[in-house]
């Protein structure tokens, strides 16, 4: 792939968030500076981000100048003036970082909803039934103190051979995780017994 220079000095001053660096890099490494389609489901699939990221992605693109998308078709181009691109945008949602997709919580702020981003991201599994986690995540509604905690033994749960038995098999869904408590789940060592 080669980027001419002009791009890559302004590529160097662009601040923005991980999904549209994704994005954007999704579309370099495909186009050689020639128009693409942008099919929504294909970019989900190649770069991991979800369906909802990647919309958001490509507004953030198209509303700073660094991409060109004609509204008619599935096109788009990189915008190749960059002297129009617009380097900081404003009121960007840069908070969530992590690759999942998460609803935003607008009626309790003090609902911990960091945690749980945090927590989901973490987890090995991310087959989600996304609604019963966030229900289970908000009638379990842990303290700060306690999420920390939870955090923590997802670490160590995740290293523990039980998990890792099977390629993963055997590690519940997040939803059970969190409605059935599974944080407080003891490890059990098995010693090879032989006979001698």
């Amino acid at each position: 792939m080669k980027i001419p220079n002009n791009i890559v000095n302004q590529l160097m001053k662009l601040n923005l968030n991980s999904k549209s660096w994704q994005l954007l890099w999704f579309i370099l490494s495909k186009e050689n500076l020639e128009s693409i389609s942008i099919d929504i489901k294909i970019i989900v699939k190649h770069t991991g981000i979800c369906y909802n990221s990647v919309i958001r992605a490509l507004k953030v693109l198209v509303d700073r100048n660094i991409i060109i998308k004609d509204s008619y078709s599935k096109l788009c181009d990189i915008n190749i003036d960059t002297n129009t691109w617009i380097l900081k945008g404003e009121n960007e949602e840069t908070t969530n970082q992590d690759n999942v997709c998460v609803p935003e919580e607008k009626s309790n702020p003090l609902f911990d909803m960091g945690g749980f981003r945090k927590f989901v991201s973490l987890y090995p599994k991310h087959r989600i039934r996304l609604k019963e986690t966030v229900d289970a995540w908000k009638k379990l509604n842990p303290s700060s103190g306690l999420t920390q905690y939870i955090i923590a033994q997802l670490i160590h749960l995740k290293t523990s051979e039980e998990w890792k038995k099977d390629n993963g098999k055997w590690i519940p869904s997040i939803y059970n995780f969190i409605a059935n408590e599974r944080w407080k789940d003891e490890l059990t060592y098995q010693e090879d017994w032989r006979e001698t």
